[in-house]
């Protein structure tokens, strides 16, 4: 990108102004799966990492070089140039951004962004945020409202970058075989038609108010089938 930047204007500029990655800080906003990859991509980067998660202790640490709670996020903002949210839709996670939390971040005044969900924060305090220099940026790959509406001020806004919320573009033929087979190996099941699923989504599960279908033992223990070795339920 800056290459072609360079070369719209028909000249080398000597002028670039950039940061190296060791001499950056990354907040992550939610220790998961994805969480603890980023991390591992930002270490091998040489960043320094900053993992926030919900419980005071976590084993999901081994690429995180301080770990903290969301009741100190605002020392992650006064600390970081990137915050990433990767934080699941809950009842204590919509919103938890909104009104002034990111005024914390006000002197660093970090990159913000979100490829977790869009209502960690409601559109008019992101907008006040950017608009007060809080955040010198935001990344947004998910919105409160989606598709974003066209009438959105954040379009137009220098500051912001906007992606789809689309990983790739895939075809139904490639695709199709991946799903089987995470479908047969992954998936929780009982005698009955009812799939049941790991303890980890399950308890997103009960943060989101949804219902559990549970009543196997094992499942709970956490056994693992294989649908071509017990059958189709259905």
């Amino acid at each position: 990108m800056l290459i072609l930047l360079l070369l719209r204007d028909k000249e080398w500029s000597q002028n670039v102004q950039y940061r190296v990655m060791p001499k950056l800080t990354i907040g992550i906003l939610g220790l998961g799966d994805i969480g603890q990859n980023l991390a591992k991509a930002c270490k091998a980067l040489g960043m320094t990492v900053w993992g926030v998660g919900r419980r005071d202790k976590s084993d999901r640490q081994e690429f995180v070089d301080h770990y903290t709670t969301l009741s100190r996020l605002p020392e992650v903002l006064q600390s970081c140039d990137y915050v990433c949210n990767i934080l699941p839709s809950t009842p204590a996670t919509k919103h938890l951004l909104s009104g002034n939390v990111l005024e914390s971040g006000k002197d660093k005044r970090p990159v913000f962004i979100n490829i977790g969900r869009g209502n960690v924060i409601d559109e008019q305090s992101l907008i006040h945020a950017l608009n007060e220099g809080w955040i010198s940026g935001a990344i947004l790959d998910v919105f409160e409202v989606e598709p974003l509406p066209k009438t959105s001020a954040l379009w137009k806004m220098p500051q912001v970058v906007i992606t789809p919320h689309v990983a790739t573009v895939s075809f139904p033929e490639e695709a199709s075989p991946n799903f089987r087979h995470n479908m047969l190996n992954l998936c929780y099941i009982q005698s009955s038609p009812a799939i049941l699923i790991s303890a980890e989504v399950q308890e997103s599960m009960r943060e989101q108010g949804l219902e559990i279908v549970n009543d196997s033992e094992k499942c709970m223990q956490g056994k693992r089938f294989d649908l071509e070795m017990v059958g189709d339920s259905r």
